[in-house]
């Protein structure tokens, strides 16, 4: 997507998959089409290029709906291929318009498709009414409700919940972190947006 993309962290964090495609929007395509370790796993470029020149080829997908985000576009071509475990990049770092509608749209599709995304600092996507997670000791986690999540339940987190709720105006549960290797997360209602960092909770905090 066309936020903050750093190539040498994108080529290092896909070398460790063994198979994988790369499908852009548009102003993504400009931004990665130098590198060519990302440019040689391209499959389609997608959007109304309105941030990028069209080339007449079958590598691009213009698709000029209006009422449709270029990021909606991705996905729905992801859906019609059934590639439905997907990690994004270059959904941070820009316009935060962006990425607040990147989020709502993340939340519209969360039960069509696998969606987590990655950028330098964290990984983040919505999790189901029941969650765990191993080998995240001395993370930093921060449970966002978007917009409420009722009778949570933390497990492995420092600062616990035990059947309250979050209500985004209100009350959030950022910059909490793992005190064990497993972390378990539950809730009865509404939607959770969790990120993880990459880094250990101390490491942050220095």
């Amino acid at each position: 997507m066309n936020g903050n993309i750093n190539l040498d962290f994108c080529r290092n964090y896909l070398k460790k998959f063994e198979d994988f495609k790369i499908i852009c929007t548009d102003g993504a395509y400009e931004k990665i089409h130098s590198c060519d370790f990302l440019s040689s796993k391209i499959e389609k470029v997608i959007g109304d290029f309105d941030s990028a020149t069209y080339i007449e080829s079958s590598l691009f997908l213009r698709d000029e709906n209006q009422y449709k985000t270029d990021f909606e576009k991705a996905l729905d071509f992801l859906i019609k291929k059934e590639s439905l475990n997907v990690i994004v990049f270059g959904s941070s770092g820009g316009e935060m318009d962006h990425f607040l509608s990147n989020m709502s749209i993340a939340k519209k599709y969360k039960d069509s498709l696998n969606l987590r995304f990655v950028d330098e600092f964290s990984e983040y996507y919505f999790i189901q009414n029941t969650f765990k997670i191993n080998d995240v000791n001395n993370k930093m986690f921060s449970i966002v409700p978007f917009p409420f999540a009722k009778n949570i339940y933390y497990k492995g987190l420092k600062y616990g919940l035990s059947g309250e709720s979050l209500i985004l105006g209100e009350s959030t549960g950022v910059r909490n972190h793992a005190v064990e290797n497993t972390v378990e997360i539950n809730y009865s209602e509404g939607d959770i947006l969790l990120f993880i960092s990459h880094d250990f909770y101390r490491q942050i905090r220095k």
